[in-house]
């Protein structure tokens, strides 16, 4: 696991606010096809294997950080669904 970048310069690098919202669904997609493929791909040895979450200090398995990383991505799904809904209304 590696720590969080707190000063989002990816994030910034990446010009989401320059793209259409078609492209960010595409991008998130095709993401999370290619991180759900190589846990897909684990063996066992890995699948069990702990390690420490550097912020959270609590050991994770692979199961668990995907499920971390999952509630991390569904709280930005939520967050930019409020904004769109609040730009139709």
């Amino acid at each position: 696991l590696r720590a969080a970048d707190m000063t989002n310069a990816k994030t910034l690098s990446a010009n989401h606010n320059q793209k259409t919202l078609n492209e960010l669904l595409n991008e998130f997609s095709d993401k999370r096809k290619k991180f759900t493929d190589r846990l897909g791909m684990l063996d066992d040895d890995t699948l069990f294997f702990k390690s420490m979450h550097p912020r959270l200090q609590v050991p994770m398995r692979p199961v668990d950080m995907a499920f971390f990383t999952a509630e991390h991505d569904d709280h930005h799904i939520a967050s930019i669904r409020n904004i769109i809904n609040g730009y139709l209304q």
